[in-house]
C-alpha cells in the first residue's frame, strides 16, 4: 500500500494526457507506454476509491437536503448551479455523438479530448431535471464505483486502438481493461 501511495503521490496529469491522445491517435502502442499506463491505472483506481470514500461519506450525510433543495429549485436555477460549478458544461446530452468524431481531424489540436467526451453524462440537458442530478449522486455516491462501472462502458466514449497501429501485435492481442469486485486497487 505504501508503494501505492507513493505512485498517487507522482501522477503526472500532463503525460497521462499525453498518453491519452497518443492512444486516441492511434499511434504504435510500444512496452513503455504499457508500463506508463499501468503505472497510471494502478495510481488512478487508489484515487477512485479515495474519492469514493470521501463521495460517499457526504452523500449519506447530506443527500435527502440535496434531493429536497434541488428539487424546490426552478430550471433556470438549477442551470445557473450547474454552470457556476461547471461553467463550460455541454448544454446537450452527448455532444460527442451530435459532433460525430471531427475533432480528431479537424483543428490544430485534434490529439486533444473534449472534455464533453472525457464526462459524457455532465451536461445541462439531462442534469437539470428534478430528479436526474440526486440520480447521478446517489449512484456514484452510495454505489462502490466496479458496480457501475460495467454500465459506464455501455454509454461512455471508448479509446480505439487500430490494429495495424500496434508495435508488438502478441502484447496488443493480451491487453484488456478490467472492471472487478476488488475493493484494494492494488
Amino acid at each position: 500500500m505504501a508503494v501505492l501511495s507513493k505512485l498517487v503521490s507522482e501522477i503526472n496529469m500532463m503525460e497521462l494526457e499525453e498518453l491519452t491522445a497518443l492512444l486516441h491517435a492511434n499511434e504504435q502502442i510500444t512496452p513503455n507506454v504499457v508500463e506508463a499506463l499501468e503505472f497510471y491505472a494502478a495510481a488512478l483506481s487508489k484515487n477512485i476509491c479515495d474519492d469514493f470514500t470521501r463521495l460517499n461519506a457526504i452523500v449519506v450525510r447530506h443527500e435527502a437536503r440535496v434531493i429536497s433543495r434541488w428539487q424546490s429549485k426552478t430550471v433556470t436555477k438549477r442551470r445557473d448551479i450547474l454552470l457556476r460549478a461547471w461553467p463550460n458544461m455541454p448544454k446537450y446530452h452527448r455532444p460527442d455523438s451530435i459532433r460525430g468524431n471531427k475533432y480528431r481531424t479537424e483543428g490544430s489540436n485534434k490529439d486533444t479530448i473534449p472534455e464533453c467526451d472525457v464526462w459524457p453524462f455532465i451536461n445541462q440537458e439531462d442534469l437539470i431535471a428534478s430528479k436526474a442530478l440526486p440520480a447521478f449522486l446517489h449512484t456514484r455516491g452510495r454505489m462502490r464505483p466496479w458496480e457501475f462501472a460495467a454500465i459506464e462502458l455501455d454509454f461512455s466514449p471508448r479509446l480505439e486502438m487500430a490494429i495495424k497501429g500496434c508495435a508488438d501485435q502478441t502484447l496488443c492481442d493480451t491487453l484488456t481493461i478490467e472492471f472487478t469486485e476488488a475493493v484494494d486497487p492494488a
